[in-house]
C-alpha cells in the first residue's frame, strides 16, 4: 500500500445553535462531524459517500483546515495541522487544495480566467509576472482549455469550462492532495463524464491523492480506490471500493446500494429500501446512530455505540451485528436501465479523451 499522506483521528466539529448562543449561555450543539478516523494515501482516490446532511462537506473543509476542528488530530506527513496557528499553516496550504461544488459561485466574477488561475501563485509568492503568465498557460492546457479563454470572465464560460478553471486554479501551487466536493453535481451528464475523467487523468499524471465527496455510487464505482461511508457525522464503513460495492457489511451501506434501480422483474419487491428520515445531528440517537432506521437493530444497539473496527484486513465497519448479518444480495445480472446505460457509456467514451474541452 502507498504511504499515508493525511491522517485524521477523532476529528470533531460541533456548531453551537439556538438561543443560548446569543445570550452567552451554552446552547445545543449540531454535531456535523463527530469523531472521524480517516486516512488518505498518496496517489489514491478516496470517495466519501452518504446522504445529504451527513457531514461530508464539513469533513472536506476540516481535512484542508479551512475550519479548525474542535477536537482530534489531523496530520500531514506527521505535522498536526489541527493545532497549528495560521502563520505556520499558511506555507502548508499549497499542498492541499479544493474544488468546490458550484463552479460559478466559487469563481470571483470580477476576475478574468488568467487572474483566477494566477491568484494562488500570487498569494504564495510563486514566480514573477512572466513566470505566472507561462504557468497559467500550462495549467489551462493541462485541463483542456484554449489559451484564448484566458481573457474571458466566468459568466462567459459554460459550466464545464468554469469547473475546469476551478481545477486549474486548484492545481496552480502543485498540491499533493486535491479534495473535490461534489464537483459534478451542477453539470450536465455529458459534461460530468468529461470532468470526472479529467480528474482521474490528472490524478494519474500528477500523482495526486484525491478525496472525492459524492452521493453518486456510479461515480464511486468509476473513480474510487477506497470508500468511506458516512452517516450522521461518523464513518460507519471503510473499505476498498470493489469490496464495499460487491459485499457491503454495514446495513446503511447495503441500503445505499439497494436504492440503485435494478431492472429485474424477478427480483421486484425483494430489496430492503431504507425507510425514515435522517435523524437530527443536534439530537442523534443513543448507541448506534443508524439504529432508528436499521432493519437488523436489537436492544443492545441503543445502549452501545459500535466502534469502527476491521472485520477483515482493510475493511472496517461500525456495527455490533456485522458478523451475524445475512450475506448481502448479489448484484443483478440484468442490463442497466437506459438512462444509466447511457451515462456509463459516456463515462467510458470520455475516458479516451479526458482533456477535451466542454
Amino acid at each position: 500500500m502507498s504511504p499515508v499522506l493525511l491522517e485524521a483521528r477523532g476529528l470533531r466539529r460541533h456548531y453551537p445553535i439556538g438561543r443560548g448562543l446569543w445570550l452567552g449561555r451554552r446552547g445545543r450543539l449540531l454535531r456535523a462531524v463527530d469523531g472521524v478516523d480517516l486516512e488518505v494515501r498518496r496517489g489514491e482516490t478516496l470517495a466519501v459517500v452518504g446522504e445529504s446532511g451527513c457531514g461530508k462537506s464539513t469533513l472536506a473543509r476540516l481535512l484542508l483546515r479551512l475550519e479548525r476542528p474542535d477536537a482530534g488530530t489531523l496530520r500531514l506527513d506527521g505535522i498536526d495541522l489541527a493545532s497549528l496557528p495560521e502563520r505556520r499553516l499558511r506555507p502548508l496550504r499549497r499542498r492541499l487544495q479544493i474544488v468546490f461544488q458550484d463552479p460559478y459561485a466559487s469563481l470571483n466574477p470580477r476576475l478574468s480566467v488568467a487572474a483566477l488561475v494566477a491568484e494562488p501563485l500570487l498569494v504564495h509568492g510563486q514566480g514573477g509576472a512572466a513566470e505566472r503568465r507561462a504557468r497559467v498557460g500550462e495549467l489551462l492546457a493541462l485541463v483542456g482549455l484554449r489559451p484564448a479563454l484566458a481573457d474571458r470572465f466566468p459568466h462567459e464560460l459554460s459550466g464545464g469550462q468554469r469547473q475546469r478553471v476551478a481545477i486549474a486554479r486548484a492545481l496552480a501551487t502543485g498540491p499533493e492532495l486535491l479534495v473535490a466536493d461534489e464537483p459534478i453535481s451542477a453539470l450536465d451528464v455529458s459534461v460530468q463524464a468529461q470532468v470526472l475523467n479529467l480528474l482521474a487523468d490528472l490524478r494519474a499524471r500528477l500523482g495526486l491523492a484525491l478525496v472525492l465527496v459524492t452521493h453518486d455510487l456510479a461515480v464511486v464505482r468509476h473513480m474510487a480506490d477506497r470508500v468511506a461511508v458516512m452517516y450522521l457525522g461518523k464513518i460507519v464503513e471503510r473499505a476498498p471500493a470493489e469490496a464495499l460495492l460487491s459485499a457491503p457489511r454495514h446495513p446503511y451501506s447495503r441500503a445505499l446500494l439497494a436504492a440503485v434501480p435494478r431492472p429485474d422483474p424477478a427480483r421486484a419487491g425483494s430489496r430492503r429500501i431504507l425507510e425514515g428520515e435522517l435523524p437530527s445531528p443536534v439530537d442523534p440517537p443513543s448507541g448506534c446512530r443508524f439504529r432508528t432506521r436499521c432493519p437488523f437493530a436489537v436492544a443492545e444497539c441503543a445502549r452501545l455505540e459500535p466502534p469502527l473496527e476491521e472485520t477483515v484486513p482493510g475493511h472496517a465497519v461500525a456495527c455490533l451485528r456485522a458478523a451475524e448479518l445475512p450475506p448481502p444480495e448479489p448484484p443483478s445480472a440484468a442490463p442497466p436501465p437506459a438512462a444509466l446505460a447511457r451515462r456509463l457509456a459516456l463515462l467510458e467514451a470520455a475516458r479516451d479523451n479526458p482533456a477535451a474541452e466542454c
